[in-house]
């Protein structure tokens, strides 16, 4: 692989076979993350997502295999629907990714922890309401709304928590513009605030999906843009134009990808993974595929 994809693409995905569209049991779910940890996806996984509703079976599941390698942990609490239930969802959550940690800890760690902000007003006490979850990296998905850039800051001002955006879903609408993806990524880079992005990145450039007829975005797409962004401090608005490039507009010299005159090198790669932590996809197959279709990745048998 390219040493600049390299740097960029380690162990840049989170596995979430169980969600949507894969929608795959736990079992098999499970069953993938640890193939893909022990064959030659191991370089692009990192952790295993899982609801926090699951996490009772996945002990189980844990108990009923034997299993003594450690894998990490990255839980998803369901999204509330509004300030009450926020309260209540908190609440459950710790009381059982506590039994869980302390009974499959040293198996299945838990390193993240995600949930969907609920009620735009008083973001401040919403944040302080995640103090008892900071042993964890904490996510904090927000809405596509005209008041994300505050909503950002107010993140990045606890010092505590990460961002997260979802670029894609069950519907054309739920595919955000690169517009919109640009200026978070702006924010971000503004404001030093880690981020993740979860859903419609299965594929390394832009295209429709044919399920939604929404507007992907590409892997590679926004993993450059992110370091470029930062070496280069580009506007939103040069953001976009990498966001929506076709492949043909990048091209290769040596280990660097090059856009217009501007050079994704290993360091840039390795200054965007600071901020760019990772990526949530129910598919590993896909990107990897992809990057051997394009001569990024060299073919290997596991």
């Amino acid at each position: 692989m390219l040493a600049s994809l390299g740097a960029l693409t380690e162990h840049l995905f989170d596995y979430a076979g169980l969600y949507p569209p894969a929608q795959l049991s736990l079992t098999e779910s499970l069953e993938n993350h640890l193939r893909y940890l022990g064959g030659p996806e191991g370089s692009l996984v990192a952790k295993f997502v899982c609801g926090v509703s699951k996490l009772a079976e996945l002990g189980a599941l844990l108990d009923s295999r034997g299993l003594t390698p450690a894998f990490d942990l990255t839980v998803v609490a369901f999204p509330p629907k509004d300030v009450a239930e926020w309260e209540s969802t908190l609440e459950s959550a710790a009381k059982i990714m506590t039994s869980f940690q302390n009974t499959y800890g040293g198996v299945a760690g838990i390193e993240a922890f995600e949930i969907r902000l609920a009620g735009l007003e008083q973001i401040e006490q919403r944040l302080r309401d995640l103090r008892g979850f900071t042993e964890a990296e904490v996510f904090v998905e927000l809405p596509w709304v005209e008041s994300q850039g505050e909503l950002l800051y107010a993140l990045s001002e606890t010092e505590t928590y990460y961002a997260k955006a979802r670029l894609g879903g069950a519907s054309a609408e739920d595919h955000p513009s690169a517009e919109l993806v640009s200026k978070f990524l702006k924010h971000c880079v503004n404001l030093e605030l880690p981020y993740k992005l979860t859903a419609g990145l299965h594929h390394e450039y832009p295209q429709l999906d044919p399920a939604t007829g929404g507007r992907m975005h590409g892997f590679l797409n926004v993993g450059i843009a992110a370091g470029l962004a930062l070496r280069e401090d580009l506007a939103a608005k040069e953001i976009q134009e990498i966001l929506e490039a076709a492949p043909g507009e990048f091209t290769s010299k040596g280990d660097v990808l090059v856009f217009q005159d501007l050079e994704f090198d290993i360091d840039a790669a390795i200054e965007a993974r600071e901020l760019f932590l990772g990526i949530g996809s129910c598919s590993i197959d896909e990107p990897r595929q992809e990057l051997i279709a394009l001569g990024y990745l060299a073919e290997k048998s596991a």
